[in-house]
């Protein structure tokens, strides 16, 4: 066999692998949000407005801690233990495993007074007890999902969620037979998958979470890091929050309404991109350990061109039969709105495209950057949506949304294509990765 036709082989093999990796992601993802979404609908219908209430307020307390440990511990976790392998993977896999569950046992202890203080007697507060007594294993089997990405395993990880989905199933049912269906119960029954992913984890990683001095070292040497993707984070969150305001304050909450339909109608595409990433970031890394910056742009190149494409079609798909969906899937009085399909979806394509500068710099380790750019991007989707919204409604503020992504994915491509002398360095998993100062970690503060 010629030089040629290896390479174009060796290609192909990465290729068949890369699908392969991307099809069970996918599967991984729709198995999280997936059951998630059923078990919303299931509890709904059982208990009730007041009841799913309660529920409410403990599942959006996990979804706020999973949001903290992922940004502050398991995103830094990803981008420096991807590069790692064998027993320096397993021993950076054990430190961070011991620091998630540490955070969900502050968490927990946190969560508890609050449920105290509003009554353990009071829906609320049981269900909040309830939330505090799952927040180790939740956020456990949250991370043995990522560890399994850092290894290229997507088939892992999509096993771990599968028995979730199966516990859950088996919970609800022994519920349904022998108790009555209550909010905290509900929370319990579908939080036992958790708990059984997060045994399950350590099995199929053969690594158990470490609370040892070199739990302690790793936490220190990924919290500079972990503190600034937890920044940019929040401040993307606030920067969607405040223009929801600003559109509520203007055209009223039906433009509210209206605006998050449409949004929720692109959740297909979100999920495409969100179980795809799963894959990239890790490979990004290690092209940086092996390539440097050029190899881990030229992912980020190839990631972002997916991306787009796939939301490109999704996005023409909704705008043709906009009004026909909008009224089949939330009703009649939704169509007056179909006239902001055709904004959110070119936003959408938009934010596609900046979604591979976005795991390059993530993989390159550029924190601070990331914060700065949504920094910058809070001011100027305020702006802009205020701009737009006050003479144009809610039509305005779908655009200034496009115009807002567009600027993201600019500013985000000209930072990663800034970085000309970004090395991987050497890793040191006790120190939580922090590489050589070639690789330009940054510290918060």
């Amino acid at each position: 066999m010629s030089l040629a036709r290896a390479g174009r082989a060796l290609r192909s093999g990465r290729s068949r692998g890369l699908v392969r990796q991307g099809g069970w992601a996918l599967v991984d993802q729709a198995l999280s949000s997936g059951t998630n979404f059923a078990v919303a609908i299931l509890v709904a219908r059982f208990l009730g407005p007041a009841d799913f209430g309660s529920f409410s307020y403990a599942y959006t307390a996990w979804i706020a801690l999973m949001g903290i440990g992922r940004s502050l511990l398991v995103q830094p976790f990803q981008v420096t233990a991807s590069a790692l392998d064998g027993d320096e993977w397993r021993e950076a896999t054990k430190a961070a495993a011991g620091s998630v569950a540490l955070l969900g046992a502050a968490a927990g202890a946190v969560i508890a007074v609050v449920a105290v203080a509003v009554g353990v007697d009071d829906p609320t507060g049981a269900t909040l007890l309830a939330m505090a007594a799952c927040s180790v294993p939740l956020l456990l089997q949250d991370f043995w999902r990522f560890a399994a990405f850092s290894r290229g395993d997507a088939r892992g990880a999509a096993a771990n969620d599968g028995l979730w989905a199966v516990v859950q199933v088996a919970a609800f049912a022994g519920v349904a037979a022998t108790m009555e269906l209550t909010a905290p119960v509900a929370f319990l029954a579908w939080a036992a998958g958790a708990a059984a992913g997060a045994l399950y984890g350590m099995r199929q990683h053969r690594v158990a979470p470490a609370f040892t001095t070199a739990t302690a070292a790793w936490a220190r040497g990924v919290l500079g890091l972990g503190g600034w993707f937890t920044l940019s984070n929040v401040l993307y969150t606030a920067g969607v929050q405040a223009s929801l305001v600003v559109v509520g304050v203007v055209d009223g909450r039906a433009a509210i309404g209206g605006l998050r339909s449409i949004v929720n109608l692109f959740g297909p595409a979100q999920l495409v991109r969100d179980a795809s990433e799963n894959v990239v970031l890790p490979r990004a890394t290690r092209a940086l350990a092996t390539s440097g910056i050029a190899g881990t742009r030229k992912i980020a190149l190839a990631y972002s061109a997916f991306v787009a494409g796939v939301m490109t079609l999704y996005g023409l798909a909704l705008v043709v039969a906009g009004r026909w969906v909008l009224g089949g899937v939330f009703g009649t009085e939704f169509e007056r709105f179909s006239s902001l399909m055709l904004p959110i979806a070119v936003g959408t394509v938009l934010s596609g495209s900046a979604s591979g500068a976005a795991v390059g710099l993530r993989s390159a380790r550029q924190g601070r950057g990331l914060a700065s750019i949504q920094g910058i991007l809070v001011a100027a989707r305020v702006a802009i949506t205020l701009a737009l919204v006050i003479p144009f409604g809610v039509v305005g503020a779908a655009w200034g949304y496009s115009s807002v992504m567009g600027i993201s994915s600019v500013i985000m491509w000209r930072r990663l294509f800034r970085l000309e002398h970004v090395a991987p360095g050497p890793v040191d998993a006790a120190s939580g990765g922090r590489a050589t100062p070639s690789a330009a970690e940054e510290p918060l503060g």
